[in-house]
């Protein structure tokens, strides 16, 4: 059997090589634009999870020309999910543009079929072709490397690359399972690291030490088709010179196994994403299962069904060859005339979009 195996990634740390790829380009005024999936791991199941749990949701908005953002939430919309073994849920809207799904112990079953419907104030609805979970899944094993590479970096406000020292995680699939089909995957990454207020005089106060989690800090994501068995995949590059690693780092890896066409659906953002650059608008015109009883109001995105699991990773300074010296610009970094709040409370720390802070140590982190 021939091996196929495909790999994209986007990220700050990484260069691509950029292949043409041509997309039918369809201008409206205004189009409906719907986000969501569903797993077999529900909010209860993912207590038992290295992650925080989450209820399944749906985000909606409104696009208007090519490439144009997305500047319009949509509001007092009624969001359904049905099965086709006649049960029905309702998502409840929990802020602009974003519906939730409140039941803890909600997750796709294997032998049922799923179909999202949305009606907007103004009457029209919405479907969802049926969707269910895909016939088989893998779980592989989270390693690490010791490697040198080249990475971008901003110096006087130029991009250029520079040599970088750290550890290439990688999934390795198992080698003694055969996939009896090709089988697809999507992986996305988080970061949490340790924040301290190095001015709180008592290292045991509640407020001194924090855990920042970051959904951006290694912004993109991978996607790959494989049929053989042993296949190893790269993920993130953890570069040991960045300061977020001196009070420990962990990296979440969440795996997604999925339909051919939803897997197509997310090839296709990835290679526009590619095209345009880092800095890329919203992905237009592509791929969906979603349908309008109002041809003059089209829709656009994808409700996807997955098989999800994940993977923790902890950083420990033992795991490279070389000393990782604590900088004197962080350690000295609240030595100045008037410190921020955070130099005395960790929870006042400063955070980047799409990102929570706890004092509460997760119960996943080691020290």
């Amino acid at each position: 059997m021939k091996n196929k195996f495909t790999i994209i990634l986007i990220a700050l740390f990484w260069a691509s090589c950029i292949s043409t790829y041509e997309f039918e380009v369809n201008e409206v005024e205004k189009a409906l634009v719907v986000e969501g999936f569903i797993s077999d791991q529900s909010y209860s199941d993912l207590n038992m999870e290295p992650t925080d749990p989450r209820y399944f949701d749906i985000k909606l908005s409104w696009t208007g020309q090519v490439k144009n953002s997305l500047n319009e939430k949509v509001r007092g919309a009624e969001v359904i999910i049905h099965s086709d073994q006649n049960q029905s849920w309702d998502y409840s809207e929990t802020d602009a543009g974003v519906y939730q799904l409140f039941y803890e112990d909600f997750k796709a079953e294997q032998d049922q079929q799923y179909q999202l419907e949305i009606i907007l104030p103004e009457g029209d609805v919405f479907y969802s072709e049926w969707v269910g979970l895909p016939s088989s899944s893998l779980t592989g094993t989270l390693k690490y490397e010791e490697i040198e590479k080249d990475i971008y970096s901003i110096e006087l406000g130029e991009e250029i690359i520079i040599k970088a020292k750290g550890l290439q995680l990688k999934v390795d699939m198992p080698e003694n399972i055969t996939p009896s089909s090709t089988e697809y995957y999507k992986w996305d990454f988080d970061i949490t690291y340790g924040f301290v207020a190095r001015l709180n005089p008592t290292q045991t106060d509640p407020n001194y030490r924090c855990w920042i989690t970051e959904e951006l800090f290694y912004p993109g994501f991978e996607v790959a088709e494989f049929d053989q068995p042993g296949t190893s995949h790269e993920m993130v590059f953890v570069n040991t010179a960045v300061d977020k690693i001196h009070e420990g780092l962990s990296v979440l890896v969440r795996q997604h196994a999925m339909a051919e066409s939803y897997f197509s659906y997310w090839n296709d953002i990835k290679r526009q994403e590619e095209q345009e650059g880092l800095f890329a608008p919203p992905p237009y015109n592509l791929k969906t299962n979603m349908s309008s009883n109002n041809p003059n109001v089209p829709v656009y995105g994808y409700f996807g069904a997955v098989s999800e699991s994940y993977y923790r990773w902890i950083f420990n300074p033992k795991m490279v060859s070389y000393n990782i010296i604590y900088p004197e610009s962080l350690r000295s970094s609240c030595n100045i005339p008037l410190p921020p709040p955070s130099c005395y409370d960790c929870r006042q720390a400063e955070l980047v979009v799409r990102s929570r802070i706890t004092n509460q140590k997760p119960w996943w982190w080691n020290n």
